[in-house]
């Protein structure tokens, strides 16, 4: 701790970017003195669940995961469109400017039974210094205070989605249902139902409310949003430190100068930059 003209001086961390930064979808991204930015990954594709037993196809992915670019990007879901009563107020961090899936290999998109293979969206997204609480989750980042992840928002149309249910015959009525399940999905013993089929009893297993799944006759029970091949919607991604995708994950966070405390409150630390510079200034 040091003082300077009455004021309290706090070194807190030096944050430094690679001299590449974030190569990603063809474009290398730089923080500045005015912006950060955030490497991540999300949405992987099934066999990765999330905690509400909801999952996505890896065709489903690769079809939609453009929509993610120049989405919002938010601190933990809090925007008023989405929760009017608890959430007055926008607290938006910055933008997605980038989204990378891998190319469909040969054959198409299979479901295999490995999550580790899982494919998922790579993202990058810009967090403005000056946007309120950034420099706050900066400086959590990287004194290790917080494990920041991150949280797909999505829209999706539940006449396109269906459910897979951990079970080859959960009645005689289901036969049709198992000759139709593909392969990849038979093999891991799922029988894949398209929504608009379902019987009431399965219908009633998901909360359109909550979005959340419960089991079906005991069975494990998922809703797969789009089905085989259909699309979804990302409207944006949100930076929270609890997420539903135990795979989701902030790669790195990358900014660019020296912050220390002043008085208690995060500031640039142009002192640190003028003693770099001409090693005229001693604060000890």
């Amino acid at each position: 701790m040091k003082s300077l003209h009455g004021m309290t001086l706090e070194n807190v961390k030096l944050h430094l970017c690679g001299s590449n930064g974030i190569e990603i979808a063809g474009r290398i991204l730089r923080p500045d003195e005015t912006k950060s930015y955030v490497e991540f990954t999300l949405s992987h594709a099934f066999p990765v669940v999330t905690c509400d037993n909801t999952c996505i196809h890896p065709q489903v992915v690769a079809n939609s995961y453009r929509t993610m670019q120049d989405k919002v990007f938010d601190l933990a879901h809090m925007l008023r469109a989405y929760n009017p009563k608890d959430n007055p107020r926008d607290y938006i961090l910055g933008c997605v400017v980038a989204v990378e899936f891998p190319e469909t290999p040969d054959g198409g998109w299979k479901v295999q039974g490995d999550k580790s293979r899982a494919p998922g969206i790579r993202g990058a997204a810009v967090m403005w210094k000056k946007a309120e609480n950034v420099e706050t989750i900066l400086n959590q980042y990287f004194n290790g205070q917080v494990d920041w992840t991150v949280s797909m928002e999505q829209l999706f149309d539940l006449g396109n989605s269906a459910f897979i249910v951990k079970a080859t015959g959960a009645n005689e009525d289901w036969e049709e249902w198992v000759k139709k399940t593909p392969d990849d999905l038979k093999t891991l013993g799922w029988t894949y139902v398209p929504f608009v089929e379902a019987p009431n009893d399965l219908l009633a297993c998901y909360d359109k409310k909550t979005r959340a799944v419960k089991q079906y006759r005991g069975c494990e029970t998922l809703l797969m949003f789009g089905g085989l091949n259909g699309d979804v919607h990302y409207n944006g991604v949100g930076l929270t430190p609890m997420g539903k995708e135990n795979e989701a994950q902030v790669v790195q966070m990358l900014a660019s100068e020296k912050l220390i405390k002043v008085n208690g409150e995060l500031m640039p630390d142009i002192i640190g930059l003028l003693k770099q510079t001409a090693e005229i200034l001693e604060l000890s």
